[in-house]
């Protein structure tokens, strides 16, 4: 059984536009690609070079080359894992895949309300001890009282 999505020409991964889907996947790559490459670059103050991104890949730079400025259309499945292995990612995040769009959508929700509940969880802590402390106060003023005046600790 053969997926209708998916055609493999001459070792190269090509895929089909669903019409339900974003399609486009090797555009979709190439531009997720670059995009990610510019943040790692902003984030080491550096240029992430093609050789740089090659040698982790296992490709040869001039192919690394041809990918990221989209002069090389198909993109062999090798090529775009060792790509998403150099950028630290995936071939799915990078071509922009529903089912990782989905997951990292719920992956935000869940790690967002976890945050939420972390922040709140730390000032409800913060009011527990200002209150605690309060109370701990309260205790000793009336424990001094009543030591002094109940001496027969009737009340």
């Amino acid at each position: 059984m053969t997926n209708p999505k998916l055609k493999i020409e001459k070792q190269a991964v090509t895929f089909e536009a669903d019409k339900n889907t974003s399609g486009h996947y090797e555009a979709n790559f190439r531009l997720r690609a670059n995009k990610v490459k510019k943040k790692i670059e902003v984030n080491m103050g550096k240029k992430l070079t093609h050789a740089a991104i090659a040698e982790i890949a296992g490709a040869e730079t001039e192919t690394i080359a041809r990918i990221f400025n989209g002069s090389q259309k198909n993109i062999r499945l090798g090529e775009a894992i060792g790509i998403a292995k150099a950028l630290h990612t995936t071939v799915s995040y990078l071509a922009n895949s529903e089912d990782t769009t989905y997951m990292l959508e719920n992956t935000r929700r869940v790690y967002d309300y976890l945050r939420s509940d972390h922040e709140n969880n730390v000032q409800a802590q913060g009011y527990l001890k200002d209150r605690e402390k309060e109370i701990t106060k309260n205790i000793d003023y009336f424990e001094a009282i009543l030591l002094r005046v109940d001496a027969l600790d009737e009340h």
